[in-house]
């Protein structure tokens, strides 16, 4: 919607507007408001003289789309990543060459950052490793995410930076990957991106995916601002931010202050903060009609695609790997217990038919 002072009025195409009447001849704003549904004749006598009138020539106008579960900083920053999904590299032989030849243009000591690999694409239906990331540079530190956004693999100079090694014990709610002799193998699913987080980094614990990516804050903003062009564009004008920490409400509220905030937002904090959130007494609504925090995200189990949802009886080929279970069920109850009882709206990522279980038997519980 227009942010000008002046009033515009539409018509000159369907104008759907999902309640009555469903197809008014035009609708009328000032600013960020509608004045007047109806008649084009009534919205001029809403809009006053020197109203802007803009004809649709036949589009279709309707109101903006609402994304309840989207994470607009985490896709501002992997777009501006090198793309490595499967319609740039069908292998992963191609995906060695793909970042090799990248690797090949940075310059000297600037990480490769790589995202969208899906390993169900790749002809050897297996992730890559950090060997396979060496062969295209074994200097430089390569991170490539996977195209859940629930981890990904490093190569082998990330492993010395990070300090990850035989001895690196799997961190609770993470998968790190070995080789036969207990060798990490470059893998990093969920959690275990949090030893990845150095010293001031974000740290999810085993409460999700660490998909907080440090940065420095100007270019937070700027991937946040490019992240919010393309979600408008795409006729999304409200987003629910389904997993807040300090790095995305930072970037909110710099993004807001800049005057640049042309969406509406409400964020959902991770529920490792939830004993932050409780002894603040954030038991409500806080903000504004653009940027307010509105409840707690919780994750049950992994993603499908990277094999690390929750799978009691494993999965096809693999039926030693059952994947994640973020919580211990009676822990994860006492969380809905607590947020439901503080009056928190609470939002639960969960994938599995055994994970949807545990969720709805927490929700049954803390509703009785």
């Amino acid at each position: 919607m227009t942010d000008s002072p002046g009033a515009v009025v539409f018509t000159g195409g369907p104008i759907l507007t999902m309640a009555d009447p469903p197809r008014p001849e035009a609708v009328a704003t000032r600013g960020a408001r509608i004045i007047a549904v109806g008649t084009l004749d009534e919205c001029r006598s809403a809009a006053g003289p020197g109203a802007t009138e803009v004809d649709l020539a036949g589009r279709a106008l309707l109101p903006g789309f609402v994304d309840a579960h989207i994470h607009p900083l985490m896709y501002g920053q992997t777009s501006s990543w090198l793309d490595a999904g499967p319609e740039r590299a069908e292998s992963i032989d191609a995906l060695v060459e793909l970042l090799r030849a990248e690797s090949a243009r940075l310059p000297q000591g600037r990480p490769l950052y790589a995202y969208g690999y899906d390993l169900r694409r790749f002809p050897e239906r297996r992730h890559p490793t950090a060997r396979d990331l060496d062969r295209a540079s074994g200097e430089r530190e390569i991170l490539l995410m996977h195209a859940s956004g629930h981890g990904g693999v490093v190569n082998s100079p990330v492993l010395a930076r990070a300090g990850i090694t035989a001895a690196t014990a799997d961190p609770d709610g993470g998968d790190l990957g070995r080789l036969d002799d207990g060798a990490p193998n470059g893998r990093l699913f969920d959690s275990a991106w949090d030893l990845l987080a150095g010293e001031f980094g974000v740290r999810t614990e085993h409460h999700g995916p660490n998909i907080h990516h440090a940065d420095s804050a100007d270019h937070l903003l700027a991937e946040l601002k490019w992240a919010q062009t393309d979600i408008i564009r795409a006729g999304i004008t409200t987003v629910a931010d389904a997993q807040v920490t300090r790095r995305e409400m930072e970037s909110w509220l710099a993004l807001r202050d800049t005057g640049k905030l042309h969406m509406r937002v409400h964020m959902y904090v991770l529920s490792v903060l939830l004993d932050e959130v409780l002894e603040l007494g954030l038991v409500a609504p806080l903000g504004d009609e653009w940027l307010r925090f509105a409840g707690i995200k919780l994750y049950a189990d992994g993603t499908l695609v990277g094999r690390t949802a929750w799978m009691p009886d494993g999965y096809p080929g693999e039926p030693d790997n059952h994947g994640l279970l973020y919580h211990d069920p009676a822990d994860y109850s006492d969380m809905i217990r607590r947020a439901h009882s503080a009056g928190l709206q609470t939002a639960t990522h969960a994938l599995s038919s055994a994970a949807i279980g545990v969720v709805l038997d927490a929700l049954r519980a803390a509703q009785g």
